[in-house]
């Protein structure tokens, strides 16, 4: 994996039916090695984003430049063999065992049924995610939570260039939230990927991540050191709520709301 990669998105504009949702939206190259919050209120654009880059929505002007290589240009199988989108859940009609899903996933980034497919390295990828004990278990009988698990298991098998996940923790609790991000974190780490994460607590993405982009309306609001991009300011420009960001006595910081801002932006 190229740890030197980066990801460009220059002028963005994308949406659904005559409507954009994206307005020429540019975000600075985001680093190969580093997991990036996406951050938002609902409906700001940050599930749509995720589908432009993946080339699951038409881009209507623009560039998503990964290398120098303009991705808007290649069709959605090619794209796929460099990023990888989860989205919020997986179909629920899917008869397969964890173990079978998986695999399947490993083999289509290969585009074939390969022989050699590595089925130990499957087992252990289960087992880093704490659902090993879930192998031989029909996904149609899982837990969102349990299929959330899944889903990044099939994401991470296929070694991505870039990953795109859409509010992976939704249906986790706290304990398999902490674990998730430290996984993805080693993960992104070790294997140089760009890693774009959808999140809604913003105490996770101050605690987990090494870059914040907030957008606001599909456009651009701040970018940056999370500590930077979430701010009193921003709480209330963005969230229209009266907010701190205190330390805690470990030197974490924490956001803190105190109630609706009285005079919206």
């Amino acid at each position: 994996m190229t740890h030197g990669a980066a990801l460009g998105i220059q002028e963005l504009s994308a949406g659904y039916g005559r409507g954009d949702v994206l307005h020429a939206l540019s975000i600075p190259a985001l680093a190969a090695g580093e997991v990036t919050a996406l951050l938002g209120p609902n409906g700001s654009g940050k599930s749509t984003l995720l589908k432009a880059l993946a080339g699951l929505v038409r881009t209507r002007t623009g560039n998503v430049l990964l290398d120098g290589q303009d991705l808007t240009r290649l069709g959605v199988g090619e794209r796929a063999r460099h990023m990888v989108y989860l989205p919020q859940s997986l179909p629920a009609a899917v008869h397969l065992r964890v173990f079978e899903s998986v695999l399947v996933a490993a083999n289509a980034s290969r585009g074939t049924l390969a022989a050699g497919t590595d089925l130990a390295g499957i087992d252990r990828l289960l087992d880093r995610l704490g659902i090993a004990h879930l192998a031989l278990h029909y996904l149609d009988s899982l837990s969102g939570g349990q299929k959330q698990l899944v889903g990044l298991a099939q994401a991470l098998i296929r070694h991505p260039r870039v990953l795109l996940l859409d509010e992976p923790l939704s249906a986790l609790d706290l304990n398999y939230q902490f674990h998730v991000m430290r996984l993805l974190k080693q993960e992104t780490r070790e294997h140089g990927l760009i890693s774009i994460i959808v999140l809604h607590d913003l105490n996770v993405a101050l605690q987990h991540a090494d870059r914040a982009v907030m957008i606001q309306a599909g456009r651009l609001h701040a970018e940056g050191a999370p500590k930077d991009v979430i701010t009193p300011a921003s709480l209330a420009e963005v969230y229209g709520v009266q907010g701190r960001v205190e330390v805690c006595s470990r030197g974490l910081r924490q956001v803190l709301i105190d109630g609706l801002d009285e005079h919206p932006r």
